[in-house]
């Protein structure tokens, strides 16, 4: 699965009622988007940022939603450009309903080189392979 984290700073205006009615307003807009698993709407203490979070079955639907049109609207929406992080989610975990899925994730490997000599564990310090 992928998720797509989208933060504003809000107008110094921006009150947690008129957020609410904001989200209310464009809830209906996330029903049934093709790919889309959930949606989560929010805001920070007094309502400094706006968060939205999205978990997309995987990266092509999310890149195929989020186009100009949707940037520039919400945009306007909330008076600021938004910050987008993607994030992947290989398993989500369900605590209500006790349901567990998991997805494979990409995978990117690197090679590692002398300049990772720090960060490598070695033999007696507490890794993964001391028995």
């Amino acid at each position: 699965m992928h998720c797509v984290v989208w933060t504003w700073r809000s107008p110094p205006s921006l009150s947690m009622d008129r957020a609410d009615d904001l989200f209310r307003s464009i809830a209906e807009r996330y029903v049934g988007v093709p790919g889309l698993v959930r949606t989560y709407f929010g805001y920070s203490v007094a309502a400094a940022e706006i968060v939205s979070i999205h978990l997309w079955q995987g990266k092509a639907p999310a890149e195929a939603f989020y186009d100009a049109a949707w940037l520039a609207e919400v945009t306007e929406r909330w008076g600021a450009v938004p910050e987008r992080a993607d994030w992947v989610v290989p398993q989500v975990v369900d605590s209500e309903s006790g349901a567990v899925a998991w997805t494979a994730a990409p995978r990117v490997l690197r090679s590692v080189g002398p300049e990772d000599e720090d960060r490598r564990v070695k033999p007696g310090e507490g890794g993964a392979n001391d028995d």
